[in-house]
């Protein structure tokens, strides 16, 4: 698609949504000052700015005040809208019970690396792995003098999370073989929605739980169509999020999924792909004189 044609669609835009993980954060999870500076930019231009994120909103809270949003953001891949500012649950879909324990009851007997997701805590199994993408985002929380999200080990007894919401579970591969067995259980039970976030890792929620609905259930509390938005994603997680976008663009480290799917291929994470897109479609003080 030609820049004029891009620049038409970017005319329209009041809102940009973006994925948190191999988009907004660079390999280290920071948001670089080029990144923050044209966020800062589009709130100048009168355009809104929120995450769409596999992560639960305890795993966002440092970003989410480190850019200021202040308007709802969708979490849990698309099983939660939240408020940032009253800290308010918007909307919700979380996994039904029974299927969470069929599933846990499944990853333990096959000694799979497993966890479950609630509003503010993460559950882990005794042989997780996984838990130290958890752990690295409470180290950079706890440097930023925010608060850590809660961890835990489950144990042999999963009773125990009988009165929370589970809106996510993941299953992270650490045998080989695993996704596959764990893929051919879950298409035998009913009301599950199966993606993935990251290499070897499934990522698991209630069925109809994709990122594009918690977009839309989120421009609708907004006010905001389709038309309107533009999204940013990288992985199969974020093909849904580019469907419901009406300027979707990709990262440069994205999957070729993701690049079918969008209008323009930035740069990626760790080249400031989100600033630069923002940049070039947006900021109008930004000088383009390449193009």
């Amino acid at each position: 698609m030609n820049y004029d044609r891009l620049k038409q669609m970017a005319a329209n835009v009041k809102l940009v949504i973006s994925d948190m993980d191999g988009t907004l954060l660079d390999s280290g999870k920071h948001i670089t000052e080029r990144t923050r500076t044209a966020i800062r930019g589009l709130e100048e231009q009168g355009i809104g700015f929120t995450i769409c994120t596999g992560r639960i909103p305890a795993m966002i809270q440092y970003y989410v005040k480190t850019l200021d949003i202040n308007i709802p953001v969708v979490a849990a891949n698309g099983a939660i809208v939240w408020d940032p500012v009253s800290e308010e649950t918007l909307y919700d879909k979380p996994i039904d019970w029974d299927q969470a324990m069929e599933l846990m009851d499944f990853c333990r007997f096959h000694h799979m690396d497993y966890s479950a997701l609630t509003l503010e805590s993460g559950y882990f199994s005794d042989n997780s792995i996984r838990i130290e993408k958890f752990r690295a985002y409470n180290a950079i929380a706890e440097e930023n003098g925010e608060k850590p999200m809660k961890l835990q080990y489950i144990g042999t007894d999963h009773g125990f999370l009988s009165n929370k919401k589970v809106y996510k579970m993941l299953i992270y591969e650490v045998a080989p073989g695993q996704m596959e067995s764990a893929e051919r259980f879950i298409k035998n039970l009913p009301g599950i929605e199966c993606t993935s976030s990251d290499a070897g890792l499934l990522d698991l929620s209630a069925a109809g739980v994709v990122k594009g609905t918690g977009l839309k259930k989120a421009a609708k509390i907004m006010g905001i169509e389709q038309k309107e938005i533009c999204a940013f994603g990288d992985f199969y997680n974020d093909l849904s999020l580019m469907d419901e976008a009406g300027m979707p663009i990709a990262m440069g480290n994205g999957c070729e999924s993701v690049k079918e799917r969008a209008v323009y291929v930035t740069g990626s994470n760790d080249d400031d792909g989100v600033a630069e897109a923002i940049e070039r479609f947006f900021l109008p003080s930004v000088c383009r004189c390449c193009e």
